[in-house]
C-alpha cells in the first residue's frame, strides 16, 4: 500500500514538473516571437519600429505596371519608426532601412524591377523619397535607405523635441516596370528580402 502510495506521489509530482518546464518553454517561445514581429533589426530604444504587415517580403513577379500604378498596384511593405524625445534629447541619431537575406532570380537584376520608399514625417507632414532598381542587388544586403538628424544629402530624419508624438510612416513599394519591349522572362520571378532597421545614437 505505502509501494503505491509512493508510486502516486512520484507520478504527480513528475508530471507537474514536466507541465510545468513545457509551460515556461512555450512562454519563451511566445515572448520571443512578439518582440520579433514588433522590432527588427538592431534598433536601440531610441527607437520603435512597428510593421503592419511584416517585415519579410515575398514576391513572384506579375504583369508589368506602369509608374503611375505603382501606388495601387505594386507590392508594399508599410512600417513606421517612432523616435522617443526622452531618450533622443542631446543626441544626433542615424537610420538605415536596408533589405537582408536577399534572394533574387538572377533575371530580375535588372532596372525595370524597381523599388520606392516613402517616409512622411507625423508632425510636419514632408515626405522623403527614395528610389531605385535591382542593378544595386549584388549581394544579399542592401542600404535603401540612411536617415540622419544631421545634414546627410538632403536625407535629414526630423525630430521635433517640442512634439509630445511624432513617427516616420513608411511605406517600401517594389514592382516590375513597364518598358516597352518583350518582359515575358522576368514574369514569375521570385524576390524575398527582410526589412531590418539600424539605428545609432551620437551625443552631441
Amino acid at each position: 500500500m505505502k509501494f503505491r502510495k509512493l508510486m502516486l506521489v512520484f507520478t504527480i509530482t513528475v508530471s507537474i514538473i514536466f507541465i510545468t518546464v513545457i509551460g515556461a518553454t512555450y512562454a519563451y517561445y511566445s515572448t520571443s516571437a512578439g518582440d520579433l514581429s514588433g522590432t527588427t533589426g538592431s534598433s536601440d530604444k531610441s527607437l520603435g519600429v512597428v510593421f503592419t504587415n511584416n517585415d519579410y517580403i515575398d514576391l513572384n513577379t506579375g504583369i508589368p505596371i506602369s509608374s503611375s500604378e505603382v501606388e495601387t498596384k505594386a507590392s508594399k511593405t508599410i512600417f513606421s519608426l517612432t523616435p522617443s524625445n526622452n531618450i533622443i534629447n542631446g543626441y544626433d541619431i542615424n537610420v538605415d532601412i536596408n533589405l537582408s537575406n536577399i534572394d533574387i532570380d538572377a533575371s530580375l537584376m535588372v532596372s525595370d524591377f524597381k523599388y520606392r520608399l516613402d517616409c512622411t514625417h507625423s508632425v510636419t507632414g514632408n515626405t522623403q523619397t527614395f528610389t531605385g532598381n535591382a542593378t544595386s542587388f549584388t549581394g544579399n544586403y542592401y542600404t535603401i535607405a540612411s536617415l540622419s538628424t544631421t545634414a546627410n544629402g538632403n536625407n535629414i530624419f526630423y525630430i521635433d523635441t517640442n512634439a509630445n508624438s511624432q513617427s516616420y510612416n513608411c511605406v517600401l513599394y517594389i514592382w516590375l516596370e513597364e518598358s516597352g519591349v518583350n518582359q515575358n522572362s522576368l514574369m514569375g520571378k521570385h524576390f524575398g528580402a527582410n526589412i531590418q532597421i539600424d539605428s545609432m545614437m551620437k551625443k552631441r
